[in-house]
């Protein structure tokens, strides 16, 4: 199960994530070859995945069924993250309802939608915001009621970092990147 204390157990203990790939993921024969340079190929048939992301409440966060099969897993976690975040924390969710709290989520990589976009029989009416990243904190602001900004950050590796340096800012240079950002596209 992906949670915090998981997440805790996992920093805190110096423990490997990284294990092999999954064989209901990707062909490993198409994919994987012994000492191969080519672009597209590897000899390490290894990675970091996350068990059980099929395993969403949907109905819980007001989700139907097909939605969520179009779901990104990283909006689907987040959501959860979230909500159990509150529940860490003791602050009650309807509590924030019409308040001015911000969302600024780090998000980067877009694997399952690509995996979708490659079979054209798997996208439907969902597909686009369940895999756009601006979606994902929107997601969050939506089942909270929350009136603050909702910010998506994709700098790669350091997409949270920057998440949470964004959030530590006055409200004013928040605001500012808000609208700059809108501006901008």
């Amino acid at each position: 199960m992906v949670d915090a204390a998981s997440l805790e157990t996992l920093l805190w203990g110096g423990v490997d994530a990284i294990g092999p790939i999954p064989p209901e993921r990707w062909n490993l024969r198409r994919l994987v070859r012994p000492r191969s340079h080519r672009p597209g190929e590897d000899d390490d048939p290894r990675g970091g995945f996350i068990e059980n992301v099929d395993r969403f409440d949907a109905g819980f966060f007001g989700i139907g069924a097909v939605e969520a099969a179009s779901m990104d897993p990283q909006q689907r976690l987040a959501l959860e993250l979230a909500w159990e975040a509150l529940e860490n924390a003791a602050v009650q969710p309807s509590s924030l309802l019409g308040s001015r709290t911000g969302v600024y989520l780090g998000i980067a990589n877009a694997d399952y939608g690509r995996s979708l976009f490659a079979q054209p029989d798997l996208i439907d009416p969902y597909f686009s915001q369940g895999n756009a990243f601006s979606v994902a904190s929107g997601r969050i602001a939506y089942v909270l009621g929350l009136q603050g900004p909702a910010v998506s950050v994709d700098t790669a590796c350091s997409s949270s970092l920057v998440a949470l340096h964004l959030a530590c800012q006055p409200c004013g240079a928040a605001s500012a990147i808000v609208h700059w950002s809108a501006a901008s596209t």
